[in-house]
């Protein structure tokens, strides 16, 4: 399993900006079963087989899959259902529509090692958290956030937090703050730091729940959700540099939960330990509802709604 690369904790310097190329022909669609037009879909990638599998939602049923891929990570998806997939190994993002066996565009994240990504709801943004960053030099650097504008040709920014040695999983909420979670410089604790709508610089949150491991970011109306990579989401309100627990879901049987999806009363999450997917009701917990079998290491996970 490529991660091993990140877990490693080899951060390293910075480079100049990628471009957004459409690679129609490089990544192939193993159709299973057409789902219904007006279906919403559950997206979920596997690191060790590089696959990205769609699934009805919540039926459950495979639909295709994506193929192609070096390690596909962290799913993200903006308002239209278009999904975009971080591949850590190939460094870079790929985009896809709702229900789509080809994408439309492939964003570079080259000498970064994409994890996690997420689509600011105000204007558009693409956000990718880096596990690794890379120079010519081997220099160390701080963990960054690209920033992609839609439709550029290039990231526009590239954010960066000394405070941080990698960062794992991000999210938006609906003002258009950002929101990234994963180790401190010291490689020894899980932090959570938010990035201000138009500031440059962030804010290293004061969490009073620890983090295991750092999880899946979503805003959820009211709170921040963040897991802790075992088991639970915890919910967090935002307020002056504090990040304080108003709550928590124990998602059981959920062994390994990296990232997660809340849609309605429901929740879905990757069980990487248990090669799974599982739905849950949400913010209750408990045993889940439906769970999805046959997965390796699935470690990403995003539902593009029906339009």
């Amino acid at each position: 399993m490529r991660l091993s690369i990140v877990l490693g904790f080899a951060i390293v310097g910075l480079t100049a900006c990628g471009s957004v190329t459409p690679t129609a022909n490089s990544i192939a669609a193993l159709q299973i079963e057409q789902p219904a037009k007006k279906s919403d879909l559950l997206y979920v990638s596997d690191s060790s087989t590089g696959d990205v599998y769609v699934y009805t939602y919540p039926q459950g049923t495979l639909s295709q899959t994506l193929t192609g891929f070096g390690e596909p990570l962290g799913l993200c998806v903006d308002k239209k259902g278009d999904v975009f997939v971080a591949d850590e190994y190939d460094a870079d993002i790929v985009e896809y529509p709702h229900g789509g066996s080809s994408p439309i565009a492939t964003f570079s994240d080259a000498n970064h090692n994409p994890g996690g990504c997420a689509v600011n709801p105000k204007n558009g943004d693409l956000a990718v958290a880096n596990l690794h960053n890379a120079s010519s030099t081997g220099a160390h650097g701080p963990a960054t956030i690209s920033l992609y504008k839609p439709k550029s040709s290039k990231y526009s920014n590239l954010y960066s937090d000394s405070a941080f040695a990698a960062f794992w999983y991000c999210g938006y909420d609906a003002k258009g703050n950002l929101f990234v979670d994963g180790y401190k410089k010291n490689g020894s604790a899980t932090g959570l730091a938010e990035l201000p709508n138009g500031s440059s610089t962030f804010t290293n949150l004061k969490l009073s729940q620890t983090l295991l491991a750092p999880g899946g970011v979503q805003w959820n109306r009211k709170y921040l959700a963040v897991s802790d990579q075992q088991m639970t989401i915890y919910q967090f309100s935002i307020s002056n540099g504090n990040a304080t627990e108003h709550g928590s879901s124990s998602l059981q049987d959920a062994n390994g939960l990296y990232e997660f999806w809340i849609e309605g009363p429901d929740v879905a999450g990757t069980s990487s330990g248990s090669g799974s997917v599982g739905i849950w009701k949400y913010p209750s917990g408990g045993s889940p509802i439906k769970t999805i079998t046959g997965l390796t290491t699935p470690l990403g996970l995003t539902i593009s709604s029906a339009k």
